[in-house]
């Protein structure tokens, strides 16, 4: 799951870099963020095998640093209304449901409920062994 996330963080951040919304004042950042988000998503999927548990905080931490740039594309409206600033494009909805940021919301939740389940699941295995006699 965390390839596939991966893939879609690089699919879709190449799309924005090179226009305008790279060299943004607000937007510029975020698609920094989105970039480091996919580098951290590359190393939990290095990590996934030997190091479960770290891997796993490694996923949230990505997914959260990616948060931003999705809910840009998903609710450019309340995210003008929270940071206010001069956009260069006019804004044409407050919501927008696309099919790639549908499949990366998707995965994005998929990849945080993994995450922590192997984090719940993975402590009470060690609480279970170490009670046993």
């Amino acid at each position: 799951m965390l390839l596939l996330l991966s893939w879609l963080m690089l699919r879709n951040a190449s799309f924005v870099d090179g226009t305008e919304f790279s060299g943004g004042r607000l937007t510029g950042p975020i698609l920094v963020l989105c970039e480091i988000a996919f580098i951290v998503f590359v190393v939990g999927i290095v990590l996934a095998y030997p190091f479960p548990r770290i891997a796993s905080v490694i996923s949230l931490l990505a997914s959260l640093l990616c948060l931003p740039f999705l809910l840009y594309f998903i609710a450019p409206g309340p995210f003008r209304a929270v940071f206010r600033g001069e956009y260069s494009v006019p804004l044409q909805s407050n919501f927008l449901w696309s099919r790639w940021s549908l499949e990366m919301a998707i995965a994005i939740l998929v990849v945080v409920a993994i995450s922590v389940w192997n984090l719940f699941s993975l402590h009470r295995h060690k609480v279970e062994r170490s009670a046993a006699p």
